[in-house]
């Protein structure tokens, strides 16, 4: 059962939050520069109000990816752990970084014409070229 608030944290526990909302969709993102920022052929996020995200422990570090938006992660261990982008309220929260993911799977996939054509997928969710 879920239940507020959730919590999450980096790969080596430095990083600790505490979120305060339940996510507002979810999904994969194939764009490439979540590709290249999370080495992985696709990046799940939770769309949760920035508000609601709150930062307890840690050293977090800010790459500035492109012209309108920026990403989060932690300086210790590199984990990466948001995407947040100029006059948007919403953050985009790597969902795999919750104590449990589980709990909130993909809905669909956004930036899907910059898949990697080996990544086959075998769900049927979803898939918008864009940001969907």
């Amino acid at each position: 059962m879920v239940s507020l608030p959730l919590f999450g944290g980096c790969a080596c526990g430095s990083v600790r939050y505490r979120l305060e909302s339940l996510p507002t969709e979810t999904g994969y993102c194939h764009c490439r520069i979540c590709q290249k920022s999370g080495a992985t052929p696709a990046m799940p996020w939770a769309m949760v109000p920035g508000a609601a995200l709150h930062y307890l422990s840690g050293d977090i570090g800010v790459f500035r990816s492109s012209t309108r938006g920026e990403r989060r992660f932690c300086r210790d261990c590199g984990t990466p752990l948001e995407y947040r982008e100029q006059g948007r309220e919403e953050v985009g929260l790597n969902s795999v970084t919750l104590d449990h993911p589980e709990w909130f799977a993909p809905q669909k996939h956004i930036w899907y014409a910059s898949r990697l054509p080996w990544f086959e997928l075998a769900d049927d969710l979803p898939r918008f070229a864009g940001e969907g």
